[in-house]
């Protein structure tokens, strides 16, 4: 790669990194070309030399994060850890969106067709096989009720992420999240994991 070919690419990430700072802060309908340009050191003009505009950018942050999201997922599942462990760890990913921003951020580029039907195929479809697969390792683990049908339970935790998703507690008050997660996995026994 040549000085021209290196500077070019660096130009392009310092736009694409500072978008994603300033979506994340100040939310999409917030920031500007210009907001962007001036926290990437760059000019207006090399923006729009570089993407078509900010709905290009909000469409590669947003893809950006969904593979961020999707890897840390797939980490999760297929690590070797337990049943209550994974439910654990996805749970908090979930979140770490909602707090860093993430999560609102996505939520807040649906508005436009064309993102929530990349969102909804990509993030939305991993999202119920990992719940599918969890929910097997729980039944072969003995912790979920093998009376209950696991569609009912894959419903159950996903009601518990949507209601989250929702749930302005989640994003502002990080220990009343634990709470939360704390109740979804032992109830209100409080029983704690043994493993």
């Amino acid at each position: 790669m040549n000085g021209f070919e290196r500077l070019k690419k660096q130009k392009r990430t310092a736009i694409l990194l500072a978008a994603e700072k300033l979506f994340l802060q100040h939310g999409i309908k917030k920031v500007s070309i210009k907001t962007i340009a001036a926290a990437a050191g760059v000019s207006q003009v090399t923006i729009y030399n570089h993407y078509h505009g900010k709905n290009e950018l909000v469409e590669i942050v947003v893809e950006n994060i969904i593979n961020k999201l999707i890897t840390q997922y797939q980490e999760v599942i297929n690590s070797p850890n337990s049943f209550m462990i994974k439910l654990e760890l996805i749970l908090k990913l979930r979140i770490k969106a909602i707090s860093n921003g993430s999560w609102y951020l996505l939520s807040a580029a649906a508005a436009d067709i064309n993102i929530r039907q990349k969102i909804e195929h990509s993030l939305g479809v991993m999202l119920k096989k990992i719940n599918h697969r969890l929910v097997q390792q729980g039944k072969k683990e003995k912790i979920i009720n093998p009376a209950i049908e696991s569609e009912t339970i894959e419903q159950y935790i996903e009601m518990f992420r949507n209601w989250f998703d929702e749930s302005k507690t989640a994003a502002t008050n990080e220990k009343k999240a634990n709470e939360f997660l704390q109740l979804f996995l032992y109830g209100i026994r409080g029983k704690m994991r043994s493993d």
